[in-house]
């Protein structure tokens, strides 16, 4: 099975001419400014494209040439699923490159949010995911200050 060598939930992936990926705006905390008064509906997504990219490297020689199912799945810190994306990949070089893109994002239970990578062999029967990182960032809800608030 390959090893994770990197991961990094981001605002946008950019791959350049030279096939050469760069990462921009890393998340970490997500601040959603809502209207005064108003309560976010349950199931409220904000109309957000992000991306993930993971890069893979093969672990052993029985990892080469054969494919691959890559899972991201986005929870609340209480495990709710929000958002799940399986991208299958094929590992014909030392390393592997997956960038799944990702539009919309959950704000309606503000707090931590957990980005679960796991992996499995693709095959005719399916096998069990392995999980193989974590990584957890925050969405917070902030209120403008009422209009006439002395500064």
């Amino acid at each position: 099975m390959p090893n994770l060598l990197f991961f990094a939930p981001c605002e946008k992936v950019i791959v350049d001419q030279n096939n050469t990926a760069s990462i921009i705006s890393i998340l970490e905390e997500l601040k959603v400014q809502i209207v005064a008064g108003i309560s976010i509906p349950p199931d409220s997504v904000i109309p957000m494209q992000w991306a993930i990219l993971t890069l893979w490297e093969q672990a052993s020689t029985w990892d080469m040439g054969r494919s691959f199912e890559q899972r991201m799945s986005l929870l609340t810190e209480s495990g709710k699923l929000l958002v799940e994306s399986v991208n299958e990949f094929k590992l014909e070089k030392p390393r592997h490159r997956v960038i799944a893109q990702i539009v919309g994002m959950p704000i309606s239970d503000p707090g931590i949010r957990k980005i679960r990578i796991s992996i499995r062999e693709k095959a005719d029967s399916p096998k069990e995911w392995k999980e193989v990182s974590i990584y957890s960032f925050t969405i917070e809800l902030i209120q403008p200050p009422p209009a006439n608030a002395i500064h």
